[in-house]
Order: structure tokens, then sequence, then C-alpha cells
């Protein structure tokens, strides 16, 4: 009966460590979305992910029935570059997708301390 137990309580502890062990890996290989994924017109839709180039550190990608696209990317200036704001207008019947990106601005000697901001229509 004890030898019982203990099997039980190893199981119980092997099976959590093996299900936090393989949850951690699938979360660290999962890519960082930022915003989104927004659903456009039929199996389309748009996301924008953190990207491991240092200079531009944003990217907005257009996935279509499983295949990713980047459409754009967001460079450094001066700061990083944040998402404000996604929104989605039509242009002649046709859906858009308009980013409001900003960065910090801190220049020290010229005394300039705010943010900066840049519209992007996709």
């Amino acid at each position: 009966m004890a030898n019982e137990r203990r099997n039980r309580r190893f199981y119980a502890q092997f099976s959590f460590w093996v299900t936090f062990l393989v949850s951690s890996f699938y979360t660290f290989a999962q890519p960082d979305i930022v915003q989104g994924p927004f659903k456009l017109d039929g199996d389309a839709n748009v996301y924008i992910q953190k990207e491991t180039d240092i200079h531009f550190q944003l990217a907005i990608y257009l996935d279509n029935n499983g295949r990713s696209l980047k459409v754009e990317s967001y460079e450094v200036d001066g700061g990083d570059p944040h998402v404000e704001t996604v929104f989605f207008t039509k242009i002649h019947n046709q859906k858009n997708v308009i980013v409001l990106i900003s960065w910090e601005q801190r220049h020290a000697a010229e005394k300039i301390n705010g943010t900066a901001y840049q519209v992007y229509g996709v």
C-alpha cells in the first residue's frame, strides 16, 4: 500500500514537471505578438510582432491561409517603437489598416523630452 502511494505521488510529480517543461518550451517558441491578430476579409488577418532586428523592432504581418508575409517594419527612432493604436478603414471598398506608432524622444543637450508619433497605412 505504501509503495502504491509513493508510485502515485512520483507519477503525479513527474507529470507536473513534464507538463511544466513542455508548456515553457511552447511559450518561448511562440512569437511575441504585440497587437492582434485582427480579422480582415475572408481568411486573412494582420498582427504586429516584436522582431529580433535591433534597428527594426516591430513589424506588421499579413497572414492568409497560414502563410505570413511581413508587410512593413517600424524602426528605432530615438527610442523603441510602441504601438499606440490600430484601426481599420475602407478605402475604395478595400479594408486598410492604420497604425499609430510612437517613440520616446529625449535629447538632454537640446532640453527635449517628449514623444514623436507617426501614422502608417497598410
